[in-house]
């Protein structure tokens, strides 16, 4: 397991000549780290159990379980690409097969970093109510957590984008690019309203 490294392992793997974990793991380990962080602000935020910001913690623990996930899933996502493309193709019928393995695993390796994607935006809206009520002195974190999840966001969709640009299932791809087109809106929005409640608060 990729997490069960040292953080200095992994970030000698990442910095290494293999091309796996990549960026659509590394998108998946800033998510977890901005749930993380969003957790903590709620959590030192919160006065007594019971406190109305209690329910965030549930959720934020739930994104960070699965980006956890994910970190792991779209390394095997890419490992089962590479195995399609070599496998064998001596015959026709070998080529076909192939093929058809080479298709699949995209499918896989798209559909992974547009969740991938869709925690980061939700992490994103989470952020933006976080720093509204969380004390003062953890407004930085609930803003590096922010920015943890837009980057997380961004990096997932540029894995989405090079991994359809393989796809031969044009249905398929046209789901996935409107469904990336709502979370490219989402960006042009959202880390500003943030960056707006933070720098207010902090006047």
């Amino acid at each position: 397991m990729l997490l069960d490294k040292t953080v200095n392992e992994f970030i000698s793997l990442v910095a290494s000549s293999s091309p796996a974990p990549g960026g659509g793991s590394v998108s998946g380990l800033a998510g977890s780290l901005a749930a993380a962080l969003l957790a903590m602000a709620v959590r030192v935020s919160t006065m007594s159990p019971g406190d109305s910001e209690e329910p965030y913690i549930g959720e934020l623990e739930q994104i960070e379980k699965e980006s956890r996930q994910l970190v792991e899933d779209d390394t095997n996502a890419f490992n089962q690409v590479m195995a399609a493309y070599r496998m064998v193709k001596t015959t026709d019928e070998d080529k076909s097969i192939r093929k058809i393995a080479i298709q699949e695993a995209l499918k896989i390796a798209t559909t992974v970093p547009l969740r991938t994607a869709e925690v980061n935006h939700r992490l994103l809206v989470l952020a933006g109510e976080i720093a509204v009520f969380c004390k003062s002195g953890c407004l930085s974190d609930a803003a590096t957590g922010s920015y943890m999840a837009e980057a997380g966001l961004k990096g997932a969709l540029a894995n989405v984008y090079i991994n359809i640009s393989s796809l031969q299932d044009e249905e398929f791809c046209q789901n996935v690019r409107e469904k990336a087109a709502l979370l490219e809106r989402a960006l042009i929005s959202l880390p500003g309203q943030i960056q707006s409640v933070v720098q207010a608060r902090m006047r």
